[in-house]
């Protein structure tokens, strides 16, 4: 029987779209207790609006035993790095291994660049929930 993977996976906003221009900003908690297996982190990064060129964003990955973003480490390997051509939009998959990382799971924007960068910016997670609805 073939399998339904767009009713098996779970969509989670972490970040909702908007533009982002704000240093170490942390997204909330996700508990990952609720899924099983490994999921991953989408990242859609739209045209820089504001600041210099070669600015970049970085979208860590990062948990915590609690769910408390203070508290967060970043995963290893776990990030994503526009490449400074700011005249285009860029995205991508960072996979999470529930296996290797604590219960709570944070995404972390760190922006370099001079005067003040922006990117339109989301980032979701998608993963298998224990039990579906």
């Amino acid at each position: 029987m073939p399998r339904d993977l767009k009713n098996e996976l779970t969509y989670t906003s972490m970040m909702n779209v908007a533009s982002r221009a704000t240093n170490n900003v942390a997204s909330a908690g996700l508990d990952l207790r609720q899924y099983t297996g490994t999921g991953c982190v989408r990242v859609a990064v739209g045209v820089q609006t504001a600041g210099d060129n070669a600015a970049t964003l970085t979208v860590l990955a990062q948990s915590a035993a609690n769910n408390t973003a203070s508290e967060a480490t970043n995963i290893s390997g776990a990030s994503f790095l526009t490449d400074g051509n700011n005249n285009l939009s860029q995205g991508g998959t960072i996979l999470i291994d529930k296996r290797s990382c604590y219960r709570y799971l944070f995404t972390r924007l760190v922006i370099t660049g001079a005067n003040n960068p922006a990117w339109p910016t989301a980032v979701e997670f998608v993963g298998t929930k224990q039990v579906q609805p």
